[in-house]
């Protein structure tokens, strides 16, 4: 098989089998109705064989966004031990044999479910593209917390920031005018206070688009106008 093309921020690798004439395509499903209580079995491959692990969807909710910024359409997690060599492999519903997503490790070693509705539309994406542009800024960014004068003096909505730790020379945020040391405080005039903030503005569909960005240097307030750029995830 050779790579076709990965999305790091969903998990979503898509390979071309250069020879499938043993290989059979499983059934899959994007039932809705899946929720929490449903078994599932968790399928891999060790060095002895095939390995599965059972378990149940312990929640069930609506879209949400990895760490990295891929939009995942349904959040899934899964009560099961998973050994790290069937991270990426299959989840199969028990009632009916389709695989409904893929299991990978979440924040402090839980087990997340990626949806096949979210499997299928990045794949037909990066068999069209072999990729999947993400808006880019230039920025380094760290959370921060400002102190109650600035806040009151400025009239800031929240006490909290995001403050510019490095600026990509060739990025258009430094274009833009802004610099290091200054603390984004809003984007289109919403305030921003954690990183998964900004990454929700900068997916696929952002490039192009011009946004606001309200930051504070030297404790006085300050905007720059950022026309967002695509970056290419490698």
């Amino acid at each position: 098989a050779t790579l076709a093309g990965r999305d790091p921020t969903t998990d979503v690798a898509v390979l071309r089998v250069t020879d499938s004439e043993d290989l059979a395509p499983i059934a899959t499903s994007t039932r809705s109705d899946l929720g929490a209580g449903h078994l599932a079995l968790a399928v891999g491959r060790r060095p002895e064989g095939v390995i599965a692990h059972v378990g149940a969807v312990s929640v069930a909710g609506g879209p949400w966004r990895s760490m990295r910024g891929g939009h995942i359409a349904r959040f899934l997690r899964l009560d099961l031990r998973l050994d790290h060599r069937a991270e990426g492999g299959a989840l199969v519903d028990l009632r009916d044999g389709r695989a409904f997503g893929m299991a990978v490790y979440g924040p402090r070693g839980s087990v997340l479910g990626i949806p096949m509705e979210t499997i299928e539309r990045v794949a037909e994406r990066l068999l069209a593209h072999g990729r999947i542009g993400r808006g880019y800024l230039g920025l380094g960014l760290r959370p921060v917390r400002l102190d109650e004068e600035t806040v009151r003096r400025l009239g800031l909505a929240k006490p909290y920031g995001l403050m510019v730790v490095s600026v990509d020379v060739d990025g258009p945020a430094h274009k833009a005018g802004v610099l290091q040391g200054d603390v984004l405080t809003a984007w289109d005039g919403q305030p921003v206070r954690r990183l998964r903030d900004v990454l929700e503005r900068i997916g696929p569909d952002s490039v192009g688009q011009t946004a606001t960005l309200s930051i504070v240097r030297a404790g006085q307030p300050a905007s720059a106008q950022v026309t967002i750029v695509e970056r290419h995830v490698a």
